[in-house]
């Protein structure tokens, strides 16, 4: 027999997976057409605003080679909201992951980056075929 804190806790664990795994692969769906009015965003941490706009942003979408990006970040507080005036990178028919990465150009001429560790999706999905072979049938059958 299954303790009542044991099945609580089961309870709790279950309820927080299944809320957080929505919420990190949370994709949107868009039109190829809708997806030209859309723009990669972010939140990004930062001493200050001047400090989030000074880092230089690379973007990967689907395991593509790193390209660099132009972004604008705006807030009072960190995090920075942060987004691209470019239009969603892919938009060809299914689902994409794409990942931001934050730099900092060093003294050197070298730079760091950020370990990217999440991640964004959208889906770009096409018309549904038209219903077909259209009938009436009786309840139940």
């Amino acid at each position: 027999m299954v303790s009542k804190n044991k099945l609580t806790f089961f309870l709790i664990a279950t309820t927080f997976y299944v809320i957080t795994s929505s919420i990190v692969g949370y994709a949107q769906n868009l039109s190829s057409a809708l997806a030209q009015t859309y723009q990669l965003c972010w939140d990004q941490d930062a001493a200050d605003l001047p400090t989030a706009q000074a880092y230089t942003y690379q973007s990967s979408v689907d395991g593509a080679a790193a390209t660099t990006i132009s972004a604008t970040c705006t807030g009072a507080a960190t995090p920075f909201k942060c987004v691209t005036p470019a239009p969603l990178p892919v938009v060809t028919n299914g689902k994409h992951t794409f990942i931001i990465t934050a730099n900092v150009l060093l003294l050197d001429g070298t730079s760091l980056s950020t370990v990217s560790t999440s991640f964004g999706q959208y889906t770009i999905v096409g018309k549904p075929a038209p219903p077909s072979n259209l009938r009436v049938n009786k309840s139940g059958t």
